[in-house]
This record gives C-alpha cells, sequence and structure tokens, in this order.
C-alpha cells in the first residue's frame, strides 16, 4: 500500500478535501529522497534531523503546543510511508515520568527498575518543554525505545519563531539491558 501526505490552504480548511482545487493542494513527501531523514540506527543517532522542505507546508499559530505537535508531526510522518523495518519512530515512547515510573502497557512491557538503567545524566523536568528565546523557540522531549536495546534519547528541536521547519539533535541519556528488533 502507498501512503501519502497531502497539504491543503488554510482557506479551504473547512470544505471537505473533495471541494478543493487539485491546483491547490500539495503533496508533502516526508520519503522523497531530497527530504528523507537517515533513520538508520547509526545515522539516525549521529546525525541532525532536519524536517525541510516537507515542514514548510506546515503552518502554526506560535503557540508552545504548535511547536510541540510539530515536532512530533514530522517524526510521525516518516511512518507514514514506512512498513515494518521501515517504521521508526512508531517505537519511540514519550516521557512524561522516569521510565522507570512510567507505565509502558502499549509496548507490554513494565518497567524497569531504576537500579537496571545506566544514566548518563538525570533530567530534572521529564516531560516534554517548550522554551520561548526571542526568535528562537527550543522544544525539548526525551523518549524510550526498546527497539535493538532499552534506551532514553533527549531530543532537541530549534525553530527560527513562526517557522515550522526546524533542526533536530538527539543524544542518549541512558540504556539498560535487554531490547527486541523488528
Amino acid at each position: 500500500m502507498v501512503c501519502a501526505l497531502w497539504a491543503i490552504p488554510v482557506q479551504h480548511m473547512n470544505e471537505g478535501y473533495e471541494k478543493v482545487p487539485l491546483s491547490e493542494i500539495k503533496r508533502l513527501s516526508p520519503s522523497d529522497p531530497t527530504d528523507a531523514f537517515d533513520l538508520c540506527e547509526k545515522a539516525f543517532i549521529k546525525k541532525p534531523l532536519h524536517a525541510e522542505p516537507f515542514m514548510n507546508g506546515i503552518d502554526g499559530d506560535d503557540s508552545a503546543l504548535s511547536y510541540l505537535a510539530a515536532s512530533f508531526l514530522a517524526r510521525e510522518a516518516m511512518d507514514v510511508e514506512a512498513g515494518w523495518h521501515g517504521v521508526i519512530w512508531g517505537h519511540y515512547t514519550v516521557l512524561y515520568l522516569e521510565p522507570w515510573k512510567q507505565n509502558f502497557e502499549m509496548l507490554s512491557e513494565s518497567p524497569l527498575p531504576k537500579e537496571k538503567w545506566n544514566m548518563k545524566e538525570l533530567p530534572k523536568l521529564w516531560s516534554p518543554e517548550i522554551i520561548f528565546d526571542g526568535d528562537i523557540v527550543k522544544v525539548r522531549f526525551r523518549t524510550y525505545t526498546g527497539l535493538s536495546r532499552r534506551r532514553i534519547h533527549e531530543f532537541t528541536d530549534t525553530y527560527a519563531r513562526r517557522n515550522y521547519s526546524f533542526k533536530s539533535e538527539m543524544r542518549e541519556i541512558g540504556r539498560a539491558g535487554g531490547g527486541y528488533m523488528v
């Protein structure tokens, strides 16, 4: 099955998509080779995420929530055209508590006790945070994944204010034994 994302201009937001002139609909293709995130594990960890030009089709209201949603949308969109081994973001869970306290029921995993984790650092805040600093907006959040091995990553997405394209950095801040392969 082939999937795609399409952008419909805001002036047609309240119409059904079938009423929008085809000339005004833009295909957003996150899997286009010129815009692909290199998501093989080594490159994903070492190479920053550049969500352009795909995210150029996204508009928001400059609220904290709009930047957080854009950070998640860019990653979710990568999994739209992916299948099986190509799905990456689907294996990540955004943390809002310490991983030894957060319930991973959806993943059929119980939290590991704190002493099983090798943490490089302990964040003061585990839930997502959005920082406005003049014309720059930073979205920072932590994730858990069991893909390959149990790991905790911290993502920092940096936006120019009122622009929903961003650059991302990801770093591993903790790991534990075990994990799974797909």
